[in-house]
């Protein structure tokens, strides 16, 4: 005899062939209805509910709306049910009056293990008439909430409910507004971390509230600020990409050296580009194996931060190459708001390939492969990420800039688009710039240092022109040209 059935993506005409068909069920324990025409033949389910006594009804994406709802809710008659364990009423806009009516039911119900109102729009105003009638009732185990709007309000509300209530419950928020997430989530994780709460809350962010200690989620809370190093990677880092669409974070600091892949350059972009209010960026990810693709990921995320006043990325030895440097540069172009920016893309295959890299890193587990000529590598370099800083000058508000692309092979090509993008940055009054090992020969390393001249406003400036085969007389010319600069603290390596 069957005792489940499940009715899924059928017409009105198909469907009332099928509820038509219930009384020959006796024993029908479990009905499920999913993404039907059940509207036109609601009238067929209420007669049925009449006569079978169901233990589960699941009833998602059909379309009842509030008046649908409404009906079939006085046709279970809640109050005095003692059969129905389990209703779902998934993905319908069931209002704010049959949500009241649900929570006036589970207030007397001692039958309902698993209440599911998935995706069904309950307002605050509803959430929070849960949330009492769960003081009251004790056997409700299971309430799915999940992609509904809390909001602080509701969430408080919820908590109150689960500490006094003292029953162990799972809770389903995956998806739900929390809005700012704050005090409300800090809360809730406390109470779940110290065992106020018995039982279980789904929602990624919460989750990973309830796995920091309590400084960390102090600060979190109140300046919306998180630091991870290390020493924390194995344990945090994939429950922070999934709490991170979640997370509202003004300062975020990822010290992942030694770390991840591209896979994990992916998990990390997809909840850093939910971060739009981030306001300051620290990610350091050397030698992190991210390859191009990992590096394009990364950028697009970072073009969608454009509240970022200060971010700080290093990626050096991560094998991005021209086309993954040519699209973190591109992206940089999009964060208007940036006052500093440090940038390391150190041993990238800039304008070289991965063999140079595997040739200059004496580390390497690589047979060494001959240097490639600056004929042959510097214009490629030159075309991919330094020709793309011309879009710096963009950043009208930047004052603060650090570079570092050394031991790459911008060659000659690659000084002058340096030179160019920097003699357009008059507003900096700091800046750091590092080219050693680039094959810029007299030309481009001439060419970077008489750029500063055009920048008015420094008052500090670095520059590292190191390994880039300048002979004495041609060093003995850049430092004077250098020492000419009206700059308070300066420093030129060559």
């Amino acid at each position: 005899m069957c005792k489940s059935l499940r009715l899924a993506d059928l017409g009105a005409e198909a469907l009332g062939i099928a509820l038509s068909a219930l009384e020959r069920y006796p024993v029908l324990e479990s009905l499920e209805i999913v993404q039907c025409e059940l509207r036109p033949k609601l009238k067929l389910l209420l007669e049925a509910l009449e006569k079978i006594k169901l233990r589960q009804l699941h009833l998602q994406q059909n379309e009842l709306f509030e008046e649908g709802t409404r009906q079939v809710i006085e046709a279970l008659a809640l109050q005095s049910n003692d059969t129905l364990a389990a209703l779902s009423l998934g993905h319908d806009g069931i209002g704010v009056a049959n949500v009241k009516a649900l929570a006036q039911a589970l207030r007397t119900n001692s039958a309902l293990i698993e209440l599911n109102l998935s995706h069904a729009c309950p307002s605050i105003d509803g959430i929070i008439a849960l949330a009492e009638a769960i003081k009251e009732n004790r056997t409700l185990k299971q309430l799915s909430l999940s992609g509904a709007t809390v909001a602080e309000e509701g969430a408080f509300a919820l908590l109150e409910a689960l500490q006094t209530s003292g029953v162990e419950r799972r809770l389903d928020l995956t998806g739900c507004d929390w809005g700012d997430l704050g005090k409300a989530a800090a809360a809730l994780a406390r109470a779940l971390q110290t065992g106020q709460v018995k039982g279980t809350v789904t929602h990624p962010a919460l989750e990973f509230l309830c796995m920091l200690q309590d400084e960390r989620l102090k600060e979190l809370e109140e300046a919306q600020k998180f630091q991870l190093s290390r020493s924390g990677f194995q344990k945090l880092f994939e429950p922070l990409c999934r709490a991170l669409p979640e997370l509202k974070l003004r300062e975020l600091f990822l010290g992942l050296n030694w770390h991840g892949s591209d896979d994990e350059a992916r998990a990390l972009a997809a909840g850093l580009r939910q971060q739009k209010g981030l306001e300051r960026l620290e990610l350091r990810l050397f030698e992190n194996s991210l390859g191009e693709e990992g590096g394009k990921v990364l950028a697009s995320a970072l073009a969608r931060l454009t509240e970022l006043k200060e971010l700080e990325l290093e990626l050096s030895q991560n094998n991005i190459g021209d086309a993954g440097a040519a699209a973190v540069a591109e992206s940089l172009c999009h964060l208007r708001q940036l006052t500093g920016l440090k940038v390391w893309l150190c041993k990238n295959a800039l304008g070289r390939g991965l063999e140079a890299i595997q040739a200059l890193d004496p580390c390497s587990q690589c047979s060494p492969i001959p240097t490639p000529k600056f004929e042959e590598t510097g214009a490629a370099g030159a075309t991919a990420v330094v020709v793309s800083l011309r879009e710096l000058p963009q950043l009208a508000e930047l004052k603060e800039l650090t570079f570092d692309v050394s031991w790459n092979q911008i060659g000659v090509a690659g000084a002058a688009a340096v030179a160019e993008s920097l003699r357009n940055l008059r507003q900096l009054t700091g800046l750091t710039v590092w080219l050693t090992d680039n094959a810029l020969g007299a030309a481009g390393a001439t060419a970077v240092v008489e750029s500063l001249r055009e920048l008015p406003q420094l008052t500090e400036v670095e520059v590292h022109l190191q390994g880039n085969k300048l002979g004495e007389e041609e060093k003995e010319k850049l430092r004077a040209t250098f020492d000419a600069l009206a700059v308070q603290k300066k420093r030129i390596e060559l």
